[in-house]
């Protein structure tokens, strides 16, 4: 299989008290298995191979502990030296 043929494997992934939160690819939901940072539910019947070895395609996911996103904050003003100074409380950095 390739990955144009792999793409419609998807991955639910599941809170603590098993509500949706993402849904993700089949690359994602593998690596989450592999770090151990979720708990595999359910797999598809499809396997992917690799030079280690082959791996079901994890198809629900339950995540121990939900892993927060980080969100940037957005620049609201343009940089300048009056706006820094300004952000930091007028005190040298």
């Amino acid at each position: 299989f390739g990955d144009d043929d792999l793409s419609g494997f998807r991955g639910l992934v599941l809170d603590l008290s098993y509500r949706p939160v993402n849904v993700v690819c089949w690359k994602r939901a593998i690596c989450l298995e592999f770090m151990e940072k979720a708990d595999v539910l359910e797999y598809y019947d499809q396997t992917v191979s690799s030079p280690s070895g082959s791996f079901y395609i994890p198809a629900v996911l339950r995540v121990p502990q939900l892993l927060q996103v980080v969100k940037r904050r957005r620049v609201k003003h343009c940089l300048s030296r009056k706006n820094i100074l300004f952000r930091d409380g007028f005190s040298c950095q």
